[in-house]
């Protein structure tokens, strides 16, 4: 049975806990059966490291139980992750987008740099916008408990695309059509907005 090693394609299945500073642990997240993680192991850029140093060597069928810390994670919260937005820049058709805009709601935007972010909008007043770009875990202790579904060799395309992925053990998926996102400019600039890779 092929172990993980570098260059190993590898499926995993795993749920996403958050760690409240009393050890109660929350559910985040949970990667389906049916579309699981895939990573290449030693090419895939961002995964976590306690992730990663655990995943070596597992069989197909093995299981993993990682804590991470908030730096070993998606880092610590920062201010410099929430912005301001002029309340035009949610104008669709010439009216702002009361319906998709509202406190809570997570929205993609894109960076100056063509980069798709997702924040959450935290305030809005007559003229602003304030949008959180931190990861929805950053400053958060996390638990991943899952298994390994698949483990084979990979092919160079793979690891070519592995080469531009996230695979950070937590990442966002399409959220389809019927969600209502839609793209903003942001004008966060050069900022990483905190997607949670590293």
């Amino acid at each position: 049975m092929e172990k993980i090693t570098h260059g190993k394609y590898v499926e995993i299945t795993y749920d996403l806990y958050k760690i409240a500073e009393d050890g109660a642990e929350t559910l985040m997240h949970q990667v389906d059966p049916d579309q699981p993680e895939v990573i290449v192991y030693g090419a895939t850029e961002g995964l976590l490291e306690p992730l990663e140093q655990q995943l070596l060597g597992l069989a197909e069928g093995g299981h993993f139980d990682v804590v991470a810390t908030p730096e070993q994670a998606f880092g610590p919260r920062s201010d410099e992750y929430i912005v301001n937005l002029e309340k035009e820049v949610f104008n669709v058709d010439g009216k702002f987008d009361s319906k998709m805009v509202h406190v809570g709601a997570a929205l993609p935007m894109m960076t100056a740099d063509g980069f798709q972010v997702y924040g959450t909008v935290v305030n809005i007043t007559d003229k602003e916008v304030t949008m959180d770009f931190n990861h929805p875990l950053a400053g958060s202790k996390v638990r991943l408990r899952g298994e390994v579904k698949t483990v084979r060799d990979a092919s160079e395309q793979e690891i070519k695309a592995a080469k531009g992925g996230c695979g950070c053990g937590c990442h966002d998926h399409d959220c389809g059509d019927d969600c209502g996102c839609h793209d903003h400019d942001c004008g966060c600039g050069d900022h990483d907005c905190g997607c949670g890779c590293h």
